[in-house]
C-alpha cells in the first residue's frame, strides 16, 4: 500500500500505475498468479508522458478545484499535437444521472493545456464554462 501511496504523488506514475491497473498486471507476478496477458497494449509517446507531467501539475494547481475534482481518474484525456505543442484535453467523466452545462462538473473540470515541444512548459491555458 505504501508504494501505491508514493507512487500518486507523481502524475507520471499515476498515469503509468493507472496503465498497469487496466492492462490487467500484476507488480509482482507469482507462480500462483501468473501476470495475464493485457488484452490490449497501449503505446504512449515519451513525449506525450512529459508534457502530461507539466499539464497534470498545472491542473492540480488550480486553487477552486476540489479534492475530487483533482483526482485524475474522474476525466478522460485527449492529446494531440502540431508542429510546436502538444495539446491536452482533459475532459471530466459524467456519471450517469449527472447532468451539466459548461465544463465543470462535481467530478471534474475540462480544461485544455498547450505544452511547449523543447521546453515541455505550459504554456497556454484553456477553461471551458
Amino acid at each position: 500500500m505504501s508504494m501505491i501511496r508514493r507512487a500518486t504523488r507523481n502524475p507520471l506514475h499515476v498515469l503509468l500505475l493507472s496503465i498497469l491497473i487496466a492492462c490487467g498486471r500484476s507488480e509482482h507476478p507469482t507462480e500462483e498468479h501468473p501476470r495475464p496477458e493485457p488484452p490490449a497494449s497501449i503505446n504512449i509517446d515519451g513525449r506525450y508522458l512529459r508534457a502530461w507531467v507539466a499539464a497534470a501539475e498545472a491542473h492540480r494547481a488550480i486553487p477552486d478545484l476540489t479534492a475530487k475534482q483533482r483526482q485524475l481518474d474522474h476525466y478522460m484525456f485527449q492529446f494531440s499535437e502540431d508542429q510546436d505543442r502538444i495539446h491536452i484535453l482533459l475532459i471530466p467523466k459524467l456519471s450517469p444521472d449527472t447532468f451539466v452545462t459548461g465544463g465543470q462538473t462535481p467530478e471534474g473540470r475540462a480544461a485544455r493545456y498547450e505544452v511547449d515541444k523543447k521546453t515541455y512548459r505550459v504554456t497556454a491555458q484553456t477553461f471551458f464554462e
